[in-house]
């Protein structure tokens, strides 16, 4: 059998053979996608990848429509009716009576988001145990771990649909440069960047199934100095000239994801000060795409970044924390890099660069986020739209 991800699949079976397992079940929509480059849109679906044989995907007949860009061949369709009729579908398999040890999602504790945004049907405990009362020759274990580990590694197949949110983007990026030219409120500009990005699927309609942008706006001096929190909400506040706008922006595509941040200011007139500030952030990236080299400690590469912004005056603003993971989730877990991380960044990271300065002296935020692969020539930034004021 011929796969488009064979690069995927071979990695996925030497997974399997470290592991010790005879193949894998997942539910959770992501790790879906991660296998089928089908995304789920309630939870009812799953994918069933077995060491020896190929890969089987089982949809609910309603979603059947959408899996046209699927990788894996084997398609099964069921009526779904709860955990029973998912089981049942599964005890169809020509698997289902042999003794096998199989890998499941049974520790995940943060999910992606979906599609519609609301209620998601996930594997637990009344599924797992139905499975195994069920399916009697299956001994079922935790693969959490494996499953983030394969997701890490980043194939040509999925580079260049990650490349393709960041394309999409583009054009949300370019409509509220202009906008800002203005005085507008945090809403005005995020709404115009979401439904910007979100209404280029007209033109994209051949390779794009599912797009929502999801723009969060700090500006000012009050709402930009809280910017380096976990999270991002946009207001009614009016932002005034000469203020620093930053807006984090976080989009899917086929159920793949971007996390870039951009910083104006606005009415796009930025002082020598401010410019300065920019060159320093510019600079932070650089150095830490320099260090960003296979093997290289997560760590380091955040010191590279981290050393650079510290010595200039800007430093005192600085935050701690440079990136993530990012792939079928917004934020995964490998790599990470801050201060102290663990791991190392690898072949195939896919993760992103954000130093930032935040504080009211300063009139707000300014941070830059690139999102980038570790390739074989080197690092690439997906995410082409200029990092000016």
């Amino acid at each position: 059998m011929l796969f488009i991800d064979k690069e995927k699949f071979d990695r996925v079976k030497k997974g399997l053979e470290k592991s010790k397992l005879d193949g894998l079940l997942v539910r959770l929509p992501e790790n879906v996608l991660y296998f089928s480059n089908w995304w789920p849109i309630t939870g009812w679906g799953a994918a069933f990848i077995p060491l020896d044989g190929d890969p089987i995907l089982i949809t609910p007949d309603s979603e059947t429509i959408f899996a046209k860009r699927r990788i894996i061949n084997d398609l099964r369709e069921y009526e779904p009716n709860g955990n029973d009729a998912l089981i049942n579908e599964l005890s169809k398999l020509s698997f289902a009576e042999k003794k096998m040890k199989i890998g499941v999602e049974k520790t995940v504790e943060a999910i992606a988001c979906t599609h519609l945004g609301y209620e998601l049907s996930i594997p637990n405990n009344p599924f797992f145990d139905k499975l195994s009362k069920e399916l009697k020759n299956w001994e079922l274990v935790d693969a959490t771990n494996l499953l983030t580990e394969l997701r890490a590694v980043k194939t040509e197949f999925e580079f260049k649909q990650l490349k393709l949110v960041n394309e999409l983007n583009y054009y949300g990026l370019e409509a509220i440069a202009d906008a800002l030219h203005q005085e507008k409120t945090e809403m005005e500009i995020a709404t115009l960047c979401e439904s910007t990005i979100n209404n280029k699927i007209v033109d994209y309609k051949d390779n794009v199934d599912f797009v929502r942008a999801f723009a969060f706006v700090m500006g000012g001096p009050e709402n930009g100095a809280r910017a380096c929190w976990p999270y991002n909400i946009s207001s009614a506040y009016k932002m005034k000239k000469g203020e620093l706008c930053m807006i984090e922006l976080n989009t899917q595509v086929n159920g793949y994801w971007s996390d870039i941040t951009r910083t104006w200011v606005v009415g796009r007139n930025p002082t020598t000060e401010q410019r300065d500030m920019m060159d320093t952030i510019n600079g932070g990236i650089e150095e830490a795409m320099k260090a960003s080299k296979p093997g290289t400690a997560t760590h380091e590469v955040d010191k590279a970044s981290r050393e650079f912004i510290i010595a200039t005056k800007w430093g005192k603003y600085h935050t701690p924390f440079l990136g993530h993971g990012i792939g079928v989730k917004l934020h995964e877990p490998i790599p990470m890099l801050y201060p102290n991380s663990p791991g190392t960044v690898e072949l195939g990271h896919y993760y992103t660069i954000e130093p930032g300065l935040y504080g009211k002296e300063i009139k707000g935020a300014l941070r830059i986020e690139r999102d980038v692969w570790l390739s074989d020539s080197g690092v690439i930034a997906t995410d082409e739209f200029p990092c000016e004021l």
